[in-house]
């Protein structure tokens, strides 16, 4: 019985282990990454850039778009 109740205990720990070291989830929603594609980073890049120099903070709420071409 004793090693009944150990062994047991190893797999209470060894599962405990296992759900530890899941990812934890994301705060990433499935647009996200689809919307991360269509910025237009170029713009973005020359916006912050020209901030920085004249020593404003930019803080993006809707990032530029690309534009079809």
């Amino acid at each position: 019985m004793k090693a009944m109740s150990q062994c047991l205990a190893i797999i209470f720990l060894l599962s405990a282990g296992l759900i530890g070291c899941a990812s934890s989830p994301s705060n990433e929603t499935p647009g996200d990454s689809a919307m991360r594609d269509n910025v237009d980073w170029k713009r973005v890049g020359a916006v912050d850039s020209a901030a920085r120099h004249v020593g404003v903070d930019v803080h993006w709420v809707n990032y530029p778009r690309k534009t079809e071409q």
